[in-house]
This record gives C-alpha cells, structure tokens and sequence, in this order.
C-alpha cells in the first residue's frame, strides 16, 4: 500500500506555546501552520474547527481536548499525549502519530486520509462511523477500540493487538490479520466475510458460528 506522507518544511518556527491559545471555548481566525510545537502543554481546552497545517508536535500534551471539527493536513505528531481527546467530525490529512498516547481519543464521523499510527496506544478508542482511507496501523494497541459502522479503504493492520476490539456494520473483507492478535474481537459473520487470517485465528473465530472444535 503506497501512502502519502506529510510534507513539512525543514524550517519551522518553534517560538509558538500553544498555551498562548485560550482554554475557554473559541475559534481561531488563522490556521497553525509552519510551527514545531516541543513540550506544549493545552491539557483541557476547548477550541471549535483547529486548523492545523504543516506542523510537528514532539513530546506534548493534548490529553482530554475538546478538538471537534478540527482540520488538520501534514502534520507529525511524536510521543505525545493525546489521550481522551476529541476529534470528532474531523479531518486528518496525512497526519502521522509516532509512539503517542491515545487512550480514549474519539474519532467519532472523523475522516482520516493517508494516516499512520505507528507504535501508539489507542486503547478504548471510539472510531465509530469513521472513513479510513489508505490508514495504516503498525504495531499498535488497539484492545477495546470501537471501529462501528466505519467505511474502509485501503486499511492496514500490522503487528497490532485488537483483543476485544468491535467491528460490527464495518466489512472486513480483504483484511490482512496475520500478524494481530484479535482474540475475543465482537464482529457480525457478515462482517468477516474475506477477511485474511491464520489457522489459529479462524479456531477462535469459529465461535462466532457456535462450533465446538475437537482435536
């Protein structure tokens, strides 16, 4: 799967403290754009339709944000904290997360397009509805992530741990899972249909079908 990636200038400003944006409730009138945000702490803020481009977050802490409606294109996010954040009804264009905190984000209706989250905890993650196009999941926790009534294409999973995760109304079909572990996943027959897995994954599978296997 070939994906774009972000494209960042060299040359980024790094003189911005995004604890210079007010915590209350509001809109920014300019996009974020051409900054490297190091150690920033916005824990707790509240700020409708973020547009955030070109930009590098590196060692910050965005935990418990409310982001709705955000816009974010080529943008880099390493080791931060983003857990329990919401970007709900956002758009994520090429926008990579690199050993981030995510526990409890909601992408709830987000449109995610040429994304990666690569080594990141995702636990209790809710991706309800949400488009995934050409995403790729690399070595992630994934355990009790809700990808409900999502529309894939081009989704990849790799090296990731997805015990209990749910999957029902969201196809699965050409899905590549070898290299996960999806014990106990809740997902519908329908679903699952084409979906690629290993001898030991369709024993656990087999549940699902109510089938008793003796060796």
């Amino acid at each position: 799967m070939k994906r774009m990636t972000p494209q960042i200038p060299g040359n980024l400003q790094e003189d911005f403290d995004l604890q210079q944006l007010s915590l209350s409730a509001c809109v920014l009138d300019e996009p974020l754009q051409f900054y490297h945000f190091q150690g920033c702490t916005l824990s707790h803020a509240e700020l409708s339709r973020l547009e955030v481009r070109q930009c590098r977050f590196t060692g910050c802490r965005l935990d418990t944000c409310a982001l709705p409606n955000a816009y974010l294109s080529d943008v880099v996010f390493e080791k931060c904290d983003l857990s329990n954040c919401d970007f709900s009804n956002s758009l994520l264009q090429r926008v990579e997360f690199y050993g981030c905190k995510a526990t409890g984000v909601s992408l709830i209706d987000a449109k995610l397009e040429e994304a990666l989250f690569s080594n990141c905890v995702l636990r209790y993650a809710n991706l309800a509805a949400a488009s995934l196009k050409n995403t790729e999941l690399l070595g992630c926790d994934l355990r009790n992530v809700s990808f409900m009534e999502c529309k894939t294409k081009l989704l990849s999973f790799q090296d990731c741990n997805l015990r209990e995760a749910e999957f029902f109304r969201t196809s699965l079909k050409g899905q590549d899972f070898t290299s996960c572990d999806m014990e106990g996943i809740s997902v519908s027959l329908e679903d699952l249909r084409g979906a690629i897995v290993t001898h030991l994954q369709a024993c656990d599978l087999a549940r699902l079908m109510g089938l008793i296997i003796r060796e």
